[in-house]
């Protein structure tokens, strides 16, 4: 009885302070379009991720015409609540041999985590994002998990209205 009580004010708890977490995980298509959808705390996410096989440079001594044919990221869109946000396209930048996606939805802040690479060049990256933007792309090598190799940091940037070239309002 006590422990159902615990469980049920923790789980209250997490429900009313928006520290719930959906999430979903796949593997991801070596050609295509792979979906992923999660809901909490009263954000509802959908991201797709695309890719198709074509000739990638991964290791030193290969450029594009020599290397063999990889999967390669070539999109990645993030709906949330409906909206669409805009993801830069560096984002997606140098994401060879994508295996498998993770989303995780919270308050303030979701992430997207994509495993992939091969071997020594094996990678996670991670994707944070709020309702209104990308916030952040973390790079880590599966070599040295703990630490990240790359951190960008993505700021949303619109023009007001009052300067828009006319014709375009």
């Amino acid at each position: 009885m006590r422990l159902l009580r615990m469980t049920l004010v923790t789980g209250f708890i997490l429900v009313t302070f928006g520290v719930a977490l959906g999430a979903d995980k796949t593997q991801i298509a070596r050609s295509g379009e792979t979906k992923l959808s999660a809901r909490a705390a009263g954000r509802d996410v959908q991201v797709s991720i695309r890719t198709q096989v074509r000739r990638g440079k991964l290791y030193p001594g290969e450029d594009d015409s020599t290397a063999p044919n990889k999967s390669i990221v070539e999109d990645v869109e993030i709906v949330v609540n409906g909206k669409p946000l805009i993801v830069p396209a560096s984002v997606s930048c140098w994401l060879i041999i994508p295996l498998e996606a993770e989303l995780r939805v919270r308050s303030p802040v979701s992430v997207l985590m994509i495993t992939g690479g091969d071997t020594s060049a094996a990678y996670v990256v991670q994707i944070e994002f709020d309702s209104e933007r990308v916030r952040r792309k973390l790079g880590f090598s599966a070599m040295i998990p703990e630490k990240p190799v790359e951190v960008t940091t993505y700021y949303l940037r619109t023009m007001p209205e009052r300067d828009w070239p006319a014709g375009r309002k």
